[in-house]
């Protein structure tokens, strides 16, 4: 009886795994045969060319999403060379994007490329777009539409976002536009988060374009301090990365500056009360002379300093005060650019700032009287 259950069971996980087994093994054993004669390109021709012309010469799907599937199974054997896996799933895009029942399998070869072969995600975002962009086009029926339309607005942002984590902020906000015309003749949610991604992008395309004119021009003239630490001003404020500021510091730069920098690049939790003092103040003048779009940012560096300075200097005395003082100004002007708080520090979230003559009591520790008292 055990026997015959055992029988049963393998035969069961035989039949399940035999396609994908048998093509992989196949696309395996033709490639290690083939290399010692010829390129990737040259051992696709031999295994595939054939077959490929041969599905094609029909009219039917069927053939050419059977040929599809068995090598989008053989795709994901590990050992294959980058350059193999591509040609196998772009032949796979291409046979089955062509019917509307392969638009699946086709996106699921695009999806596997870009896990396997990272140097290739633009391409198959480019691909998977496509495919979306058609599916739309060819849909009927206002559900049908509506839900083609919200898979193709998802991929579009999803790109976008991809995009722009790589830096390549031009390409995200030309997804962003994108999707937020499609969402606006759906008329979709989320419309006014596209605009502002969409803004956000473009805001970060200028950055990133004078960031790299700055760079190069540092790079022309590396002991050029005046470049150097405008290329770290902009590195600190614009685009808020204190980690990539640090990097540029040498010798020539400004003691103070350098000090300040490397404490910015430290997490606030590794900080003693006095760094923290010191970086809250600092991050406040550099907000004074930031723009407007980098002003926010700084305020709030200022503000996580001065709310963890509290924190930990439990001390009733002028220092305190001073603190909870220079928190309530940086809130103030938080409030006066319509950017929220995040709270924390015992100072209230938009207090009007107060000016210090020593005189005042601080607000963490001042007792709230009730009414009518």
């Amino acid at each position: 009886m055990p026997r015959k259950a055992k029988t049963r069971t393998s035969g069961k996980l035989l039949e399940h795994l035999t396609p994908a087994a048998i093509a992989a093994f196949t696309v395996l054993l033709f490639f290690h045969t083939a290399m010692a004669k010829g390129s990737p390109a040259e051992t696709f021709r031999k295994i595939y060319s054939q077959r490929i012309r041969d599905v094609k010469d029909t009219t039917i799907p069927d053939d050419d999403l059977k040929l599809a599937g068995e090598m989008l199974n053989a795709a994901n054997a590990r050992k294959l060379p980058d350059e193999l896996r591509t040609l196998m799933c772009d032949a796979v895009y291409d046979l089955a994007s062509k019917w509307q029942a392969g638009h699946r399998l086709a996106y699921n070869a695009m999806d596997r490329l870009a896990r396997a072969v990272p140097a290739q995600t633009n391409h198959c975002w480019q691909k998977r777009l496509e495919l979306l962009l058609n599916r739309l086009r060819l849909a009927s029926g206002d559900r049908q539409k509506r839900t083609a339309a919200r898979d193709y607005v998802g991929a579009l942002k999803a790109a976008a976002d991809a995009a722009a984590r790589f830096g390549k902020y031009g390409p995200a906000g030309i997804y962003m536009r994108k999707a937020l015309s499609v969402a606006t003749d759906f008329k979709m949610s989320g419309i006014p988060q596209m605009r502002l991604q969409a803004a956000r992008f473009a805001a970060l395309l200028k950055l990133s374009q004078k960031r790299d004119a700055l760079a190069k021009k540092l790079q022309a003239n590396p002991h050029d301090i005046k470049i150097r630490e405008q290329l770290i001003d902009f590195y600190l404020i614009d685009l808020d990365n204190p980690g990539a500021a640090s990097k540029i510091l040498n010798d020539d730069c400004d003691e103070l500056l350098r000090t300040y920098v490397q404490l910015a690049s430290r997490p606030l939790d590794k900080l003693e009360t006095v760094a923290l003092k010191e970086l809250g103040a600092w991050y406040g003048q550099l907000a004074d002379r930031a723009s407007r779009s980098g002003k926010p940012a700084m305020l709030r560096r200022s503000e996580a300093c001065w709310v963890r300075f509290l924190d930990l200097y439990t001390k009733k005395d002028t220092m305190r005060i001073k603190a909870a003082s220079a928190l309530s100004n940086v809130r103030w002007e938080l409030k006066k650019l319509g950017v929220g708080s995040s709270g924390g520090g015992g100072v209230p979230r938009t207090v009007k700032p107060t000016v210090d003559d020593g005189k005042h009591k601080d607000s963490a520790s001042r007792p709230r009287r009730r009414r009518g008292e």
